[in-house]
């Protein structure tokens, strides 16, 4: 079976944004601002290979990214 290398980020009740490996039990990063949360998720994501990022924001609303695999020269 194939990993998922996805990425979500969301708001949690505490008011922080929590960066998740949609394979991962538990939140990598917490942030106190969403732009602070997708730039992590999306420096792992490069760094993994690449992936979906996934943003669910706090009006509810879902917003689907990808994140390229790093540039090579």
């Amino acid at each position: 079976m194939a990993r998922n290398t996805g990425r979500t980020v969301y708001l949690r009740s505490d008011g922080q944004w929590a960066n998740k490996a949609n394979d991962a039990l538990r939140a990598s990063s917490f942030h106190e601002s969403l732009d602070d949360a997708c730039s992590e998720a999306a420096i792992m994501l490069e760094q993994a290979g690449g992936g979906a990022l996934t943003v669910r924001g706090g009006n509810g609303g879902v917003e689907n990214r990808h994140v390229p695999p790093p540039q090579t020269a």
